[in-house]
């Protein structure tokens, strides 16, 4: 089984010239089986309309439930035709510095970017 969780977003705004619109493009990750993603709030925020992709299913168009731009987060909801496989999500107080830290995901439509790297700073208090 291969691993169905982060997908990709597909943005669309207006320029300011008619007709012409800005794509934008970035990662999300299934968090419920009934088609809630998290994704990041720059990029779908504004957005006239968008798609969510996922690995090896057609796109689907996504509605905007909450964004907290102070976070870079949102929360978006697409209507998939049967449950979705999630992601397990983490704590970051469980998190301590010096561990690795492993993000995949589809930065500017790059499908399947991994990167690893260490905590570096913890929670502040």
């Amino acid at each position: 089984m291969g691993l169905q969780s982060p997908g990709g977003t597909e943005t669309f705004r207006e320029s300011g010239t008619p007709g012409v619109f800005t794509v934008g493009m970035g990662s999300a990750s299934v968090i419920h089986p009934a088609g809630y993603l998290l994704t990041i709030d720059h990029v779908v925020s504004g957005a006239a309309n968008g798609r969510v992709h996922l690995s090896g299913k057609a796109p689907l168009p996504f509605r905007i439930i909450a964004g907290m731009s102070s976070e870079d987060l949102a929360l978006i909801k697409i209507a998939p035709a049967e449950p979705l496989e999630t992601v397990s999500l983490g704590r970051s107080d469980d998190l301590l510095l010096g561990e690795p830290v492993l993000v995949i995901g589809s930065p500017g439509g790059l499908a399947h970017s991994v990167s690893k790297s260490i905590c570096t700073r913890g929670r502040p208090k």
